[in-house]
């Protein structure tokens, strides 16, 4: 199902070219995207704490192991929120490794479209939510 509205925490290196990637991409789906740029992990979890449902887009390149394993420690008690990690093509591997710590997906920032990053979103979401479910009925 594709939601109303989507709320963005954006930690990469150039917030406002991503907000316009997911602006374009949120009119092609015909929903209202709030974008947000976080300076710091720390900011980004207070943020987080702040929205219920929240998409989370994190450089996974500019991050030290320390403030990734924040993130990860966060994703891992909530359910309604969504990790998602940028990585370069030549660093796939950590995109990879990032779904294994906790991550709900990844993309490659040389193959990243409007309408595939909102898609992304919408989908990890989803998986968060369904995946919520399947915890309660356990």
């Amino acid at each position: 199902m594709i939601p109303k509205s989507l709320h963005a925490l954006c930690m990469v290196e150039n917030p406002e070219e991503l907000e316009q990637i997911l602006l374009k991409g949120a009119e092609l789906f015909f929903i209202k995207c709030e974008v947000f740029a976080s300076p710091s992990v720390q900011s980004t979890i207070q943020s987080l704490g702040e929205n219920d449902t929240c998409v989370c887009l994190a450089d996974f390149e500019m991050l030290s192991e320390t403030d990734a394993n924040m993130l990860f420690s966060h994703f891992s008690n909530n359910s309604e929120q969504a990790l998602i990690a940028l990585v370069s093509l030549e660093n796939e591997l950590l995109g990879i490794s990032s779904l294994k710590r906790g991550a709900s997906d990844y993309i490659v920032k040389e193959y990243m479209t409007s309408a595939s990053v909102v898609k992304t979103m919408i989908q990890s979401l989803e998986r968060q939510s369904f995946s919520a479910i399947s915890t309660r009925l356990d």
